[in-house]
């Protein structure tokens, strides 16, 4: 599905934004015409992984359901998938950590509790637990692994494939409704595994040729617009504006992970539920506007290395900033510095996640190896 590696692109893209603007906007504080549209894309940003959790829902689902493989050779695979990319990472950051120590995450641990650390973040338990990640974007990984084992679980035993399709989109709403509705009631939940949920409900929709039949141009551009509307409600929502300040139950459900500073509550999640809902439907079920956004090579080349971006990108970032904060010590305009170093940036991540992307996830998690099938012997019939 090209588009659906579009959407990928998208989704780290967002992501990018939040960085770029968390280690270099101090440099535009007195720039207004940048600072604005920086805190913008830094904060709605973070939807970008809300994205990647619709996307995973959809296709994880999709495997499941379809193939019903077994749960031992799924998580296998899913091992596969993950792991050899995130050690290598994992390992660059050991070795930084060495190098600058004052830096360092490991540090004013002892040993044990630095053994116990890195064995904490090797085994993707920061953000479903309340540790401080090691790598700070890999909190998400911690959040696929709970879908993968839950949704192998469940469906294994639920054998959802012999229910009709109505019962099965009925099971699912009631446990995304579920899961909000618990979020508004405690003060932080891991409220955004409600957006792998979305994704299995867009996997039922896009199934439906009633569903997608509705799929008109008008459609579309509401999706649009609602996708706007959207990022500007989870802006305001995250920047503690007065006007949505009051809103009932706006401090309720928190999804409080470590290195993530805005809200993450029902609101948002509900309301990115929706959009990134119908948006993903017309990108993937219809043929108009968001279709051919998505099917755009150079988007769809970044979503398929998306996985090495989105783990390398804060590192190589951060090693632009040291650049930076050198240039900015020597008087160089933060204006002048901040276009440079977004720019110097991007193209930087681009090239260490090429070489990721190239060197270890494709070869060790992409290319899986072809097994050789003996052949059959011919059998000639008298």
């Amino acid at each position: 599905m090209r588009s659906m590696e579009g959407l990928r692109g998208l989704a780290v893209l967002l992501v990018y934004f939040v960085h770029t603007n968390a280690i270099f906007g101090a440099y535009i504080r007195r720039t207004p015409l940048l600072r604005g549209p920086s805190a913008f894309l830094g904060t709605v940003g973070n939807s970008g992984v809300d994205l990647f959790f619709v996307l995973s829902g959809f296709l994880i689902y999709a495997a499941l359901l379809r193939h019903r493989v077994g749960i031992a050779s799924f998580l296998r695979r899913r091992v596969e998938r993950i792991y050899p990319t995130f050690l290598a990472v994992f390992a660059l950051y050991l070795a930084l950590s060495w190098l600058f120590p004052a830096a360092s995450k490991i540090g004013g641990r002892g040993v044990g509790g630095a053994l116990l650390y890195l064995l904490e973040n090797v085994l993707l338990l920061p953000g479903m637990v309340r540790i401080r990640p090691m790598i700070t974007v890999a909190w998400s990984l911690s959040y696929e692994f709970f879908f993968y084992i839950a949704a192998a679980l469940i469906i294994a035993g639920a054998r959802p494939w012999t229910w009709k399709a109505r019962s099965r989109v009925l099971v699912i709403l009631c446990a995304w409704a579920g899961e909000l509705l618990y979020s508004f009631s405690v003060p932080s939940s891991h409220v955004r595994l409600s957006m792998f949920l979305v994704g299995m409900l867009l996997y039922e929709a896009l199934g439906s040729e009633s569903f997608r039949g509705r799929l008109r141009p008008w459609g579309e551009g509401a999706a649009i617009v609602g996708a706007i509307a959207t990022a500007v409600f989870v802006y305001l929502l995250a920047s503690e504006s007065r006007l949505l300040g009051s809103l009932p139950g706006r401090a309720s459900g928190r999804d409080l992970v470590p290195g993530i500073f805005v809200y993450q509550g029902p609101y948002t999640a509900l309301a990115l539920g929706v959009s990134m809902f119908f948006c993903a439907a017309y990108a993937l079920g219809a043929v108009g506007t968001l279709h051919n956004v998505f099917v755009w090579t150079p988007l769809r080349y970044l979503g398929n290395m998306s996985y090495s971006f989105y783990l390398i990108h804060g590192v190589t970032l951060q090693g632009i900033a040291l650049a930076a904060d050198v240039a900015i010590r020597r008087g160089a305009p933060g204006t002048g510095v901040f276009l440079l170093a977004v720019l110097l940036g991007f193209g930087a991540v681009w090239l260490t996640s090429t070489m990721l992307f190239a060197f270890v996830e494709k070869p060790l998690s992409l290319q899986r190896p072809i097994r050789r099938v003996r052949p059959e012997r011919e059998v000639v019939h008298t």
